[in-house]
């Protein structure tokens, strides 16, 4: 199946056009990334459709193919901007988004500045002491079904998703997406998913083998290898597994309360290379296509691309959610340190 870019750009400007500016208050996206980010979804899905009718013969897409692609999210999302950009206001939706940004916290453009660096994807023998990052992630073990593997058995050759996961959360269609990854990028083995569900947070009432059961017969129906849904564990707190407690001290959570708040909201993502090194976290609401060009670079094994210049202010709006959100992590409300740790949890300000 092909898509034409005309039927794609039918399917996007009216749905772009909706969101006027007018309507956009300004403590929301400006119209500019509204309407990029309604036309790369659309995009994403057909592309999806047309990706799963296609025998792939399990190898890496053709840069021409992949180029064409990309071309036309962006044909598409420049023929739905121009239908916002007379907008008279929409030069002053900019100018507040602009000064929102400007205002984030220290944390946040700290991280920010350090998930640019090249040095991120370097030595974590610092972090660790004398302990290298191959004997750290040794000692690290994760539970399926009640048996306890090495996390390096679980790794893809050239990278690893890695999310947190609740089954009734609207966001629940990012585990299918990144299933989409692993059947797409790369030979057998290449890239894997791992899915962690957990207790903290809001109730998610079934045991661990039944919620095995249900993600992979609803997001992994094909049963694809190297896509893997742990037993609960703790996620937050001096409890925290070892494989969150690793990957929250190798990349700080830039939005926490806690010292030990290593996540904030369901479906956070890391992104581990080839080693299981962490090179990148992603908030709740990063969607998997914009990590495409990360997992492309990875399964060729590349460099990772330039940040996006959207992930700052990413990262501001998961603030805003973590404070109120019934899908945040919220301590002494939905997750608890048990008694006698407390004073390992410290703070970094007070808990609003």
């Amino acid at each position: 199946m092909r898509v034409s870019l005309s039927s794609l750009v039918s399917v996007v400007l009216p749905v772009c056009t909706a969101f006027t500016p007018s309507s956009v208050p300004s403590s929301r996206l400006s119209p500019s990334r509204i309407a990029r980010r309604a036309s790369q979804d659309a995009l994403f899905s057909a592309w999806r459709r047309e990706a799963e009718e296609t025998p792939s013969g399990g190898g890496l897409e053709t840069d021409k193919e992949l180029s064409r692609r990309e071309g036309l999210w962006q044909s598409a999302a420049a023929a739905a901007l121009g239908s916002l950009l007379a907008s008279p206001s929409f030069a002053r939706a900019e100018e507040e988004e602009f000064d929102t940004i400007q205002k984030l916290s220290p944390t946040i453009d700290l991280f920010f500045k350090a998930t640019e660096l090249e040095e991120i994807q370097g030595d974590l023998d610092k972090l660790y002491g004398d302990q290298s990052l191959n004997a750290r992630l040794s000692q690290i073990q994760v539970p399926i079904a009640g048996q306890l593997y090495p996390l390096k058995q679980l790794l893809g050759k050239k990278l690893t998703i890695v999310m947190n996961v609740k089954t009734e959360d609207p966001q629940a269609v990012q585990m299918s997406d990144l299933c989409f990854f692993v059947r797409r990028f790369g030979e057998p083995g290449d890239v894997s998913v791992i899915l962690q569900p957990t207790d903290q947070g809001f109730t998610e009432p079934e045991e661990s083998e039944t919620l095995r059961q249900r993600i992979q017969a609803s997001m992994n129906p094909t049963r694809l290898k190297n896509f893997y849904v742990l037993d609960k564990e703790d996620v937050n707190g001096p409890q925290a597994s070892d494989l969150w407690r690793f990957l929250g001290e190798s990349l700080q959570n830039p939005i926490a309360k806690t010292k030990s708040e290593f996540v904030s909201l369901n479906y956070e993502k890391f992104l581990l290379d080839g080693q299981g090194r962490p090179l990148r976290r992603y908030p709740r609401k990063w969607k998997p296509i914009k990590m495409l060009k990360e997992v492309k670079n990875l399964a060729k094994g590349e460099k990772l691309p330039p940040v996006d210049p959207d992930f700052k202010l990413a990262w501001l709006n998961a603030n805003k959610e973590r404070m109120a959100d019934l899908y945040s992590f919220r301590l002494g409300i939905n997750w608890y340190v048990p008694k006698g740790l407390e004073a390992m949890e410290g703070t970094r300000d007070a808990e609003s």
